[in-house]
């Protein structure tokens, strides 16, 4: 804990001076519910003490008073502040090296992944394709934004962060944060037109459930709109100037003066606002992984009641469950580092840096779901086997006439 001191004049008389100490800084006003001053007026140290409205949080401050004259006093406030939240240049670097080590590794899968769409998709999945597309080019676009473009350093706990990338000298850091969320949840509603797209052609045509091409794309663009519109805008509506994010920055219990140092910065302030809007966002996460797995359980339910021949009910069931797998990955590197940050935000309910580090994890999506992609659809590895097959081929080729030359030039000399 580190402390912060500054002073104000106070009237002597003690309900004067009650009501002076509670309106001294906005701190008291914004963070803190219970104000109880213990004033005697023989010694010369008030003590006043806080509860927050944040849970398993407490601050403690430390008012002491001189007498100037007989009408009034000076107060001298200790605030102490927490310095768990910090990161050291040592360890940003590290971060920073270890992003782009991921985002290089990316771009080496994206290039056969693009070409196995493209080239090798079969035809049974002609009708998924375009959606397989668009869900490829927003991962790559995401990837090169969040790794070269954005390259932000999260603080959950204290409600901040920095970025070093070039678009945050362009616009204001919480603008190309909510660039950022749009191009996330653009992937996640991706993923959930596949799975509309697979269990409208799994289902029976008259089934209650069946939905017409137009309306299904209504369904859509509607559950489009609806998630980009709550809470993400939300967001963006927090941008302030540099004087307001000093003023905050001065004001929280955290000490992270040293983010203004890094780069473009931004801190949210610590409102009921922010609560509301970060308690949406969570819920909006527990609805995407719902409204993911409710139809896959649908659709082996129809499967399991058609009168198909059984090999047919094979395919398709792993024709399913490698789609089920397709959607675990955004689970696993996009919304569980997601819910963590938002988490630790929320409760602190991990050490400070799980929740930086949790931003680390996103970067490994476009690496795993390419992998995904490519080893686990059967026509695609028949197409990576034969080109190594080449490759080999290739090496052992060349590879035989560069042994074979110095032999030959050794037997003409004897």
């Amino acid at each position: 804990m580190e402390n912060s001191v500054f002073s104000c004049l106070c009237p002597l008389d003690p309900t004067k001076c009650r009501a002076e100490v509670s309106t001294l800084n906005s701190i008291f006003r914004t963070f803190f519910k219970n104000l109880s001053i213990d004033h005697v007026p023989e010694t010369r140290t008030l003590y006043i003490e806080q509860s927050s409205n944040r849970i398993n949080k407490f601050f403690y401050r430390t008012v002491q008073y001189e007498r100037l004259d007989d009408m009034a006093i000076a107060y001298h406030v200790k605030m102490l502040k927490d310095v768990s939240t910090f990161i050291s240049v040592e360890m940003e670097l590290r971060m920073a090296f270890v992003q782009r080590t991921i985002f290089f590794a990316s771009c080496f899968l994206h290039i056969p992944a693009l070409y196995c769409l493209f080239k090798e998709t079969p035809p049974h999945q002609a009708q998924i394709k375009p959606i397989l597309m668009l869900l490829q080019f927003t991962v790559i676009i995401v990837d090169i934004y969040e790794s070269i473009l954005y390259q932000p350093v999260a603080l959950p706990e204290a409600a901040a962060a920095y970025c070093k990338g070039v678009i945050c000298r362009m616009v204001h850091p919480i603008t190309a944060l909510g660039i950022l969320m749009f191009g996330v949840v653009a992937i996640g509603v991706t993923n959930i037109a596949c799975i509309l797209v697979r269990h409208q052609a799994i289902i029976p045509i008259k089934h209650r459930l069946k939905i017409e091409k137009r309306s299904t794309y209504v369904v859509f663009l509607v559950m489009l709109t609806l998630i980009f519109a709550i809470p993400i805008p939300a967001f963006m509506a927090f941008t302030t100037s540099n004087e307001e994010m000093d003023r905050l920055i001065y004001e929280s219990y955290f000490e992270i003066s040293w983010i203004r140092e890094r780069g473009a910065y931004f801190k949210f302030p610590d409102s009921l606002a922010l609560y509301v809007i970060v308690s949406m966002a969570v819920v909006f996460l527990l609805g995407y992984i719902f409204i993911s797995i409710i139809p896959f359980w649908h659709m082996f339910y129809v499967l399991n009641q058609t009168n198909a021949y059984i090999h047919s009910k094979i395919a398709i069931r792993q024709s399913l469950l490698r789609l089920f797998v397709q959607l675990i990955v955004p689970f696993l590197f996009i919304t569980a580092p997601l819910t963590i940050i938002l988490f630790q935000y929320l409760f602190r309910s991990f050490p400070f840096m799980v929740g930086v580090f949790a931003i680390l994890i996103i970067p490994l999506h476009p690496i795993v779901h390419n992998i995904v992609l490519l080893f686990l659809m059967p026509t695609y590895r028949r197409v990576i086997a034969r080109v190594i097959g080449r490759l080999r081929k290739q090496s052992n080729t060349s590879t035989h006439k560069i042994s074979c030359g110095p032999q030959r030039r050794l037997s003409t000399a004897f």
